[in-house]
């Protein structure tokens, strides 16, 4: 299999998480830790992508070989706190 298609869905992946991070970002750390309802597993927008941050960093873990056994995020307390870490863990 060539590298080319895992390069390419791996550059849509971190497009589109863009795209919607900074569409939750304009929102408003106030926003987006607001409950949109319990009908979801992570009842908040924060929340949602503090999940998403997490099953990426875990990810990357397994690319690199390595099982952690707990995931980064749980702790995120707003969007803006969460900025820093996603932008390293995309450059990563």
């Amino acid at each position: 299999m060539s590298l080319a298609p895992v390069q390419d869905l791996c550059a849509y992946h971190r497009w589109a998480n863009r795209r919607l991070f900074e569409v939750a970002l304009a929102l408003g750390d106030e926003a987006c830790g607001r409950e949109v309802g319990r009908q979801f597993s992570f009842p908040t927008l924060t929340r949602m992508f503090a999940h998403l941050y997490g099953a990426d960093w875990l990810w990357l873990q397994r690319w690199k070989g390595t099982s952690p056994t707990a995931l980064p995020g749980a702790d995120v307390a707003s969007m803006t706190a969460l900025r820093a870490p996603w932008d390293v863990l995309e450059t990563e």
